[in-house]
């Protein structure tokens, strides 16, 4: 009786992996010749199709813009991007000069099978604006995380990046999902610009408490994957 091995997966294999950091998963084929073969989850994607658990999901089709912005948080965007897609979304990612501190354009790039959209004064394929093209198309401006930089900007209707322009230009809805230190979260400032959002329709996910980045503890952490996601497959259900 041959022992169960697991093969060496190829290096593209492991490559793919790295790229797609967190939640993706590996399944085992069928054992043949007493060599357990390995896939990635990810091969089993259809773009703008029905997910990778079979049947319609609420966000199938919808066009999701998720801006990315300068937060320690921002590499959980690759884990909402795979959740969005996995369920049948077409995403586009806007990211911030700061973001990609953070995490690369190409992991995202990967992850949503679209261009990262970044730089203000990019060529467009076409006669219109990128910003206005990106936010003509989306049926949810969902940022996550939004600093309290990105915040101010989008309450006091400033414009100085790719991101905050599509903000303003956007009629769809926009939902946001801060992160950044519990005292900055706090400040009256933050508040203040929290508050006119919301007066204005944005829809808050709410941080959550715990030890942050900088070693405080408090509110500020960006609430769970899993917490966005419900909340934007509500939205449209």
């Amino acid at each position: 009786m041959h022992a169960r091995v697991r093969c060496q997966r190829p290096p593209r294999i492991i490559a793919c992996e790295w790229i797609f950091l967190i939640r993706l998963k590996w399944e085992e084929l069928p054992v043949r010749h007493g060599c357990v073969k390995m896939r990635p989850c990810f091969s089993l994607f259809k773009w703008g199709g029905a997910g990778l658990c079979g049947g319609m999901s609420s966000l199938n089709g919808r066009r999701i813009v998720l801006g990315v912005t300068g937060s320690i948080a921002a590499y959980k965007a690759a884990d909402v991007v795979s959740q969005f897609v996995k369920l049948g979304a077409q995403v586009r990612v806007v990211m911030t000069r700061e973001a990609a501190h953070f995490i690369t354009p190409l992991t995202l790039q990967v992850l949503s099978r679209q261009p990262v959209a970044s730089d203000m004064w990019a060529g467009s394929r076409d006669w219109q604006p990128g910003h206005v093209a990106l936010a003509d198309d989306a049926d949810l401006l969902l940022v996550a995380p939004a600093t309290a930089h990105v915040l101010g900007c989008f309450a006091q209707g400033l414009a100085p990046d790719l991101l905050t322009s599509v903000y303003l230009a956007t009629a769809a809805p926009v939902m946001l999902a801060p992160a950044m230190n519990g005292r900055m979260f706090d400040h009256a400032a933050t508040q203040a610009n929290l508050a006119a959002l919301r007066l204005r329709g944005n829809l808050i996910i709410e941080p959550a408490q715990g030890v942050l980045a900088c070693g405080y503890e408090g509110r500020g952490r960006l609430a769970p994957v899993s917490e966005i996601v419900e909340r934007v497959r509500a939205f449209f259900d």
